[in-house]
């Protein structure tokens, strides 16, 4: 039992056994109520207890068993820092790891990683964290969604930003801590997060001065590439700018997240700003529930050339600057992209039909070019211990040119029935601005808190864009029975203002239970004008079928409340919410044929919601969560207006839609020893599906089809997910296994018929990581998705789809200094109901040696796609078809390259390292 010099007990001490001969870690506690603390199925040996707490000395005590038996370590009086003390202890108190709450702290100069290592290898060492083979961060088995640096995001708190371009020498300590959505912030709410954020604290020196690197490097086929990035930081200010141009495909820069371009975690908003439940989540600016083709444009010029093949040129970089000081703090990026991707897809589609079967094979050739600027800011001021108010401003702009050029071939029962080559180029300018501001309000009173919270959005598209294309429709005899041409002018302006405005109050009740409510509102208004032409004999004439304006207005109103009751780690939640859908709309037809009309809706849904969670033994967590969500229809989907742009899928909306309605059920369990990295979890949640939006299809005999959004009940989803991660050889060799699985069951009206499709899909995989010394390391992994369709319409086409990926990474110092990195995968597409059989076997290597005082320079020679065998391929089964696609990209090359360092670097094995 831990105790201060006053007889007190000291609760929540943070308890390390260690083993005597070299300090290793074998468990950690901390200390109770009545500062007891105990080790249970501690193995033979010889060991020592250390306590830390805040404030006072730490205490070392031995704990030796030789035969197994207990150890009482009796009272442990603790004494309190003194001034004169202060330099003793700092030299004295060290640990590896701490704990206070639900903070995990680990002092990184204790984890001894190859000199010149990223923070993306000391991250490995650590015990209970992760990073998996895309760089994803683990720890505790809960993903790590955002990480900062001393505090202060990092180009837009994206993960791989940090580790992948801080040096882990410039790292003091490392802490992972629950992330708290908004509302969580607001309640003071201690239930467990499904995500982590990690903190990386700098050491001083690092804070004196810029640290960097620059990297250039050329190659065969063309090939070339050069990256630099530079960092200065200090205890107010941090700056870093980074930059890239290459056609290699390869940015490096780890900006690949789609809310890191929305900007919501740039500010901390971590979530949506809709208070309370029912609704969608994601960002502080929800782009979802309707029509999110502006935010979609925009947004793919920034991350339109993400590992989909081709062949890609990309010249971006950024700014990222942040302030903090007495309380302020601003955080600010810009972002400049210019990308331009040439690609060549081959794809084949099989549909299935009660008395007959369709294929579609296509080939298409996209040359894209665009470019892209973004800026962010947003400033925190604690203006006094009740009140704390946030502000963000995110801007975007963006031009490009997207050119397709492209044939398809449809069959139907294995006898040509349309042909069709087209040509289209479209020309986009687009801008969004998001505004956004928030109070967080505390009371005297303990337990009574306030949150206000509104924002603005304003988006516009401008498209100027050219159709033409030749349809060719046969006769069973497979000779031509009718052409249809087309040759369009089309032009289109896309407007969207979005107003949002949040609120919620909790209040206490007694010391145990907390009633609170919310308000969540939201309008969102579109405009439209779109005019298309149809070029007959070099004469324009209005396309009425296509050309239309409309203005739209979605209102969104919900009030909820719930009880919370918490007590000792246990929380239980239950509430209900009452939400209303406005749809408004307005839509003119132009030309002759044109079609006018409105659109003037309600819907209304009581929505329940059910959660618990707590902690039924010391490292574990336990949460089951019943909610209900409402999504309305886009204003797309209501208009009926029929949009034939692509001749052989023609669309038309539908004005008797209703929100579709999701139920659904989860449960969460964990257990983790964070001391020697064993972790097992298991998730699974089931999801009913209620007047879901599903396509009414219908395919005539040219196999043109003809499809509209209906409303249909039954759509069901289970999903399990379990993992299991422990250590075979302690700091040297460890493993984890997940095994995931989802049964699915979906619905398509094809001809009129109700087609049910019904998948089960088998994900199992497993890693390893082999860290022999700081001069060796070895990654194996295997990864397998198993799918099994069937269809009831008809059985004769249900299949197994096979998606398998198996790789390895071998990185050594061998000798005089020089070292080398390899990395092998093999992924494997297989259907053998179709005969489709690919194998992508991809190998990279280099050799590099560094040089001059300090390490600052290094040489690097690098051979990619050694088998010259890199492709992008895919294949996927959904509704009544089965779809399989095969991307060119680029093949085999070797590249010298230079990189020197600014701040000197030394030799290490780090994994990844092709750059």
């Amino acid at each position: 039992m831990a105790f201060d010099t006053l007889n007190d007990p000291l609760v929540a001490a943070t308890v390390l056994l260690l083993e005597k001969s070299d300090s290793t870690m074998i468990d950690f506690a901390r200390t109770d109520l009545d500062g007891s603390f105990v080790f249970k199925k501690v193995p033979p040996g010889e060991h020592v207890v250390k306590i830390t707490y805040l404030g006072f000395i730490p205490m070392a005590v031995d704990a030796s068993s030789t035969d197994g038996s207990n150890v009482d370590v009796g009272r442990l009086e603790l004494t309190e820092i003194a001034q004169e003390l202060m330099e003793v202890v700092i030299k004295a108190a060290k640990a590896p790891m701490k704990i206070r709450g639900d903070t995990i702290e680990y002092d990184a100069t204790t984890f001894k990683v190859p000199p010149g290592s990223s923070v993306e290898e000391l991250l490995k060492r650590l015990p209970g964290m992760e990073v998996g083979q895309d760089g994803g961060l683990t720890s505790e088995g809960k993903n790590i969604s955002k990480v900062t640096v001393d505090g202060k995001s990092f180009f837009g708190s994206d993960p791989k930003a940090a580790t992948k371009n801080l040096p882990a020498e410039g790292i003091s300590k490392i802490q992972v801590f629950d992330t708290k959505t908004e509302t969580e912030e607001i309640t003071g709410s201690t239930s467990e997060a499904q995500t982590k954020t990690m903190n990386l604290e700098l050491k001083d020196d690092f804070k004196k001065g810029g640290f960097g690197k620059v990297v250039g490097g050329i190659g065969t086929e063309s090939r070339a590439e050069l990256k630099g990035n530079y960092n200065k930081f200090n205890e107010k200010i941090q700056f870093a700018m980074l930059g890239v141009g290459n056609n290699t495909g390869r940015n490096g820069l780890g900006w690949d997240d789609y809310q890191d371009f929305m900007g919501s975690n740039s500010f901390n908003f971590n979530d949506g700003g809709d208070y309370g439940f029912g609704g969608g989540g994601g960002m502080f600016i929800t782009f979802g529930g309707g029509d999110a083709g502006i935010e979609s444009s925009i947004q793919n010029v920034f991350f339109n050339n993400r590992n989909n093949g081709g062949y890609p040129q990309n010249y971006n970089g950024g700014l990222n600057f942040n302030y903090d000081h007495n309380k302020n703090k601003l955080n600010s990026v810009y972002y400049f992209n210019q990308s331009g991707l040439e690609k060549e897809t081959n794809s084949r589609t099989e549909s299935f039909f009660d008395d007959f079967t369709s294929e579609n094979i296509s080939n298409r050739r996209n040359d894209d070019v665009s470019a892209g600027h973004r800026a962010e800011v947003g400033f925190e001021k604690e203006i006094d211990t009740f009140h704390t108010i946030k502000v963000g401003l995110n801007l975007a702009s963006i031009n490009k040119t997207d050119r397709e050029f492209g044939t398809t071939k449809l069959y139907r029962n294995d006898l040509l029935s349309t042909t069709s080559g087209y040509k289209d180029i479209l020309q986009s300018q687009g801008y969004l601005i998001n505004a956004q501001a928030l109070l967080r309000k505390k009371f005297k009173k303990k337990g009574r808190r306030m949150g206000l919270n509104a924002s603005y959005l304003n988006t516009g598209l401008d498209d100027e864009g050219t159709l033409e294309s030749e349809n060719n429709f046969y006769d069973p005899s497979e000779m031509i029975d009718s052409v249809s041409l087309i040759d369009q002018i089309n032009s289109s302006l896309a407007n969207k203002n979005q107003f949002k405005a949040n609120a919620l109050y909790v209040e206490p009740i007694g010391k145990k239970f907390f009633f609170q409510t919310f308000f969540n509102h939201s309008t969102r208004i579109e405009d439209g004008d779109r005019d298309v032409f149809d070029i007959t004999n070099e004469n324009k004439e209005v396309n009425g079928f296509l050309s239309r304006t409309y203005r739209n207005q979605i209102m969104l109103n919900r009030l909820g409340a719930e009880i919370r009751y918490t007590y000792q780690g246990v929380n239980v939640s239950v509430g209900s919410a009452y939400q209303n859908f406005d749809l408004t709309g307005v839509y003119n037809g132009k030309g002759s044929e044109g079609i006018k009309g409105d659109i003037d809706k309600s819907y209304t849904k009581w929505i329940p919601n059910v959660g618990i969670n707590f902690n039924p033994v010391k490292n574990s967590y336990v949460s089951m969560n019943y909610s209900v969500s409402a999504r309305e229809p886009s204003i797309t989907n209501l208009q009926p207006i029929v949009d034939n742009r692509n001749p052989l899928y023609i669309r038309e909306g539908n004005p008797n839609l209703v929100p579709s309605i999701n139920h659904r059920i989860s449960g969460y369990f964990s257990v983790n020893k964070p001391a020697t990295s064993l972790r097992f979890s298991v998730n699974a949640s089931y999801t009913y599906n209620e007047d879901q939006i599903i396509n009414k299809q219908t395919v005539d005999e040219n196999l043109v089809t003809y499809t509209t959004p209906v409303n249909y009940s039954g759509g069901q989803q289970l999903g399990l997910y379990s993992n299991v991660s422990l250590p075979i050889l302690k700091n040297k060799i460890t493993a984890r296994v997940n095994f995931s699985s989802n049964i699915s069951k979906s619905f398509a009206i094809v001809n009129d018929i109700l087609n049910e499709t019904n998948s089960i899909g088998y994900r199992p995989s497993v890693r390893f990581n082999i860290t022999a010394s700081e001069d060796l390391s070895l990654y194996l992994n295997a990864n397998f998705n198993i799918v099994n369709t069937k269809y009831n319409i008809n059985t004769s086409q249900d299949q197994r789809t096979f998606n398998n990926s198996y790789g390895a990474e071998f990185n050594a110092k061998t000798f005089a200094g020089i070292y080398l990195n390899s990395n092998f995968n093999f992924d494997q597409y297989r259907n053998d109901r179709f005969d489709f059989n690919q194998s992508v076997p991809i190998l990279n290597a280099s050799i590099y040696k560094r040089w001059l005082a300090g390490d600052k320079l290094e040489t690097r020679i690098s051979l990619y796609d050694g088998l010259n065998q890199n492709r992008n391929v895919s294949q996927y089964a959904s509704g009544n078809s089965v779809s399989s696609s095969e991307t060119f990209a680029i093949g085999r090359y070797v590249m010298f390259s230079l990189t020197y360092n600014i701040r000197g670097m030394k030799s290490d094995v780090r994994r990844n390292s092709w750059w």
